[in-house]
């Protein structure tokens, strides 16, 4: 069976959760031999492992050839996963329509609004990545005869380079954005009152990207903000763009995103999953899916990190995440056993073969 992996193409700018999970997934498919699985891509990058690629070419116009991908693919399914979108989801149905392929749609990330998810979401089969989706599809009208619930595939890194020189200090890793999930600023205001043990150093790095000019305005303004209010002791510097975020996290003693909603996120950010296969305690805002991710590995308050529902106990937690162990080894083992490839990729083949025989 042939499946055509719609996600943005691989190397087309850096790499985001939605294509790397793509790639985690389409190297499971390989591998079981579940699926042939094809994928879009610019001309200057390699195959995964066991994956065929289809070229495109012209950044401006790629919306334009993903959809013709989907007659060149000659899939026998294909797999979307983005954000729904009422545009593409038209688009989408149109050209799976007039190549008689199934379409399966996975939410990947959230879209701006649950309600009226008809023209969004004309898939065969849609995947919610967490129960919070699942329940959110589900009152925006989707029936819940077309839902399924599986996560997004995740293989932990096999080494990691060593963690970056710097200042002797405990690090407090911020991985969210600049302009979704009203996250940095409590994250900031929460660091600036933090009570740190005598003689500790502590310093907040911002991994945020400045994708689009409303973020690089965002990131400007920071900049200045922080020239005229440095601290003695306790830092706060930009990260900007880096190769890989993993020596960050395994030299940090929590990775913090305190966001309210997952809005131009996975449900479950990739980043998270990193840090807890890293031993790295996570620290998380109150969006449903967020909270549901540190709860999954445990019972009642037990999880694999802490939610902060506002600032007071977003410090309190940081407070804890400088002095404390990290996350029971345990739980996490839980949350990552439900993500790894090879079980995600079983479930999506059975997807797969139940929308083409449906299709037939």
């Amino acid at each position: 069976m042939r499946v055509l992996l719609l996600t943005t193409p691989l190397g087309d700018g850096p790499a985001n959760g939605a294509s790397l999970a793509a790639v985690d997934l389409a190297q499971a498919l390989a591998r079981a031999g579940l699926a042939e699985p094809v994928m879009l891509a610019s001309a200057s990058t390699r195959a995964p492992e066991g994956c065929e690629l289809l070229r495109v070419h012209t950044r401006g116009g790629r919306s334009v050839e993903a959809l013709a991908a989907i007659a060149r693919a000659r899939a026998d399914v294909v797999h979307a996963m983005f954000a729904p979108r009422a545009s593409t989801g038209l688009a989408l149905a149109v050209v799976a329509l007039a190549t008689s392929t199934p379409l399966v749609q996975t939410v990947a990330s959230r879209p701006r609004a649950w309600a009226h998810l008809g023209l969004s979401l004309p898939g065969a089969a849609i995947v919610a990545t967490s129960s919070a989706s699942e329940r959110a599809l589900i009152d925006g009208g989707v029936p819940a005869r077309r839902l399924s619930n599986i996560p997004l595939p995740f293989a932990p890194p096999r080494a990691v380079e060593a963690p970056p020189e710097g200042p002797v200090a405990r690090r407090l890793l911020f991985a969210g954005d600049y302009e979704f999930g009203d996250a940095l600023e409590p994250t900031l205001e929460a660091f600036a009152t933090l009570s740190v043990p005598r003689g500790m150093s502590v310093e907040l790095v911002v991994a945020a990207r400045a994708k689009t000019r409303r973020a690089r305005a965002i990131e400007r303004a920071l900049r200045a903000r922080l020239a005229r209010g440095a601290s003695p002791g306790r830092r706060v510097w930009l990260l900007g763009e880096v190769p890989s975020l993993l020596p960050w996290i395994l030299s940090a003693a929590a990775v913090v995103l305190p966001a309210r909603d997952t809005f131009a996120k996975l449900d479950h950010p990739r980043v998270l999953l990193e840090a807890l296969s890293l031993g790295v305690p996570i620290v998380v805002g109150p969006a449903p899916p967020l909270a549901e991710l540190v709860h999954e590995g445990g019972d009642g308050d037990e999880g694999v990190g802490e939610v902060a529902v506002d600032v007071p106990a977003l410090r309190e937690a940081l407070e804890r995440a400088l002095v404390r162990a990290t996350p029971a080894k345990e739980r996490v083992a839980a949350v990552l056993a439900r993500r790894r490839p090879d079980i995600v990729a079983e479930a999506y083949a059975a997807l797969y073969r139940r929308v083409a025989s449906a299709g037939a």
